[in-house]
């Protein structure tokens, strides 16, 4: 090769070089380093926008996935029985209701439609609470079916007994907290005998509370038994700190059953610590395993698919965990808490572990 640059051998052919002219602003070699940069940042903004579009497509079927996964779970509990909702909404009221808490099984449940034209103290039956405008304050009293209703009259407090299970109730209405909700909150009040089961609608005619009926017989008795039951047991039992001030209040109260505690990995029975005993003698006692199965049963029946779902899932759970057993065979719950009297009252609170729609 010669002193040109360009003298090649004759066995190499010649390519005449490719001159890039000088930008006005720049030399040679910075127009060259301008030109490419700017076709480095072309493909790296190409490549950002590709990696923003398929992170966008990921959190849109993310959202998507949320999306489906919440309405199938707000439909296990929405528009339950429709046609027995509607025969509610449209006035009819239950002639008889039977839920037997021994059995799974429950009867077929009657109904009687309640003409428009009758009196406004008949319509008073209508078993669906409304709330959030003011009405007139009817009797606390029960009603008679010969003897008429004073709309204006105001609950009148029962006469002081000894502690039970709805001693609760007699205190509010001593405390005025039921005149309170009813005349500054806008709530109405509505008498029932605490034997036929009433749902309680929404504007959109879904069950949001139902009003369980108690069972015949000796019902009654085996409550205020269980409630003497726990009453002796507290007495007699230590409570640590935690166990009297917690989320739900100041009161003594133990939880029982199969959790997800904090930090764990897998479900395990929750630890009652030196309460072992005690919580064998509650979950062993008939009565209470009466009052539960009742629970159970009334669960089923005006919330089956959201009871399908809680079975299938405990179910589920004790295929893979053998181990984990429930506190009743009769009921699909799996935990549960025993709140200690005299003083049990819950204030505000969230209990963030439970099943949202649930």
């Amino acid at each position: 090769v010669g002193e040109d640059p360009f003298d090649f051998p004759t066995a190499v052919p010649y390519a005449p070089p490719i001159l890039l002219k000088p930008s006005r602003t720049e030399g040679s070699e910075a127009g060259l380093l301008n030109a490419t940069g700017k076709r480095l940042a072309a493909d790296e903004a190409e490549e950002v926008s590709t990696a923003q579009l398929k992170r966008q497509k990921t959190r849109l079927a993310a959202a998507s996935r949320r999306r489906v996964r919440r309405e199938e779970a707000a439909n296990t509990s929405r528009f339950i029985r429709p046609k027995l909702i509607d025969k509610y909404a449209n006035g009819a009221t239950p002639l008889e209701t039977k839920l037997e808490s021994d059995k799974l099984k429950t009867s077929a449940t009657s109904y009687e439609a309640i003409p428009e034209h009758r009196s406004q103290s008949s319509r008073d039956t209508f078993p669906f609470i409304s709330a959030g405008k003011k009405h007139s304050l009817p009797s606390v009293s029960p009603r008679s079916p010969t003897n008429k209703q004073d709309s204006s009259a105001k609950p009148s407090p029962p006469p002081t007994r000894e502690l039970s299970a709805l001693s609760g109730i007699s205190d509010l209405r001593v405390r005025g907290v039921l005149e309170k909700l009813m005349k500054d909150d806008g709530f109405s009040y509505k008498a029932w005998d605490g034997s036929n089961s009433h749902p309680v609608l929404d504007s959109l005619k879904r069950v949001v509370v139902v009003l369980i009926g108690k069972p015949g017989g000796d019902y009654d008795i085996a409550s205020e038994r269980v409630f003497k039951f726990i009453q002796h047991l507290g007495n007699s039992e230590p409570f640590t700190r935690g166990e009297t001030q917690h989320l739900r209040g100041k009161f003594p109260a133990v939880n029982a059953g199969i959790s997800l505690g904090p930090g764990c990995t897998f479900p395990s029975r929750v630890g009652v610590g030196s309460h072992d005993e005690m919580v064998e003698k509650l979950l062993n006692n008939k009565d209470v395993q009466r009052l539960a199965s009742h629970q159970d049963a009334a669960f089923k029946l005006w919330h089956p698919k959201l009871y399908a779902h809680y079975d299938q899932m405990s179910v589920k759970l004790r295929g893979r965990i053998p181990s984990l057993q429930k506190n009743f065979k009769r009921s699909v719950f799996t935990s549960m808490a025993f709140n200690f009297p005299p003083n049990v009252r819950t204030v505000q609170h969230r209990d963030i572990r439970n099943l949202p729609y649930g």
